[in-house]
């Protein structure tokens, strides 16, 4: 699952909230969930380590990526996770407006590993704050594409 912080870094937003809800709901039958998001601010709790928190107790192995603090990071550690987990599918959780970014990046981390992939999402709309910077991020998906396939190379 994919980790989501607004201006206010020390609470869960109610976007990453919204994507717990979402993961647990698919997680029944999974062998682990990763939660993968960095802490905007040095000494804050990661996004990570906040959605651990929130998380319903249900005897599901967590395994939390703490470092990652971009979309491309995520994909690139969630499929490191992955393949130290020996999973064979993975489905990652994140908002129906940042699904797209999501799957090209993820399907680029992932690069010829035999690991269905799909993309889970929430329902909603965007701000247009958060509209807004997920275009500019779509923007310079050629750059983070670059990065992942040198970092796989």
């Amino acid at each position: 699952m994919l980790g989501y912080s607004g201006r206010n870094a020390s609470r869960l937003d109610p976007i990453c909230a919204a994507r717990i809800a979402r993961a647990h709901e698919l997680a029944s039958d999974a062998d682990a969930v990763v939660l993968s998001g960095w802490s905007r601010h040095p000494a804050g709790t990661s996004e990570a380590d906040l959605m651990r928190a929130a998380w319903p107790v249900n005897g599901t192995r967590i395994v939390c990526d703490r470092t990652a603090a971009s979309t491309a990071e995520n994909a690139a550690n969630v499929v490191a996770a992955t393949d130290e987990l020996e999973a064979d599918e993975l489905v990652v959780v994140t908002s129906g407006w940042h699904r797209r970014r999501t799957q090209v990046l993820f399907q680029a981390a992932l690069g010829d590993r035999p690991v269905r992939l799909s993309v889970e999402t929430t329902p909603g709309r965007p701000s247009a704050a958060v509209l807004a910077r997920e275009l500019a991020c779509t923007a310079l998906l050629p750059i983070q594409l670059r990065r992942l396939r040198r970092a796989r190379s």
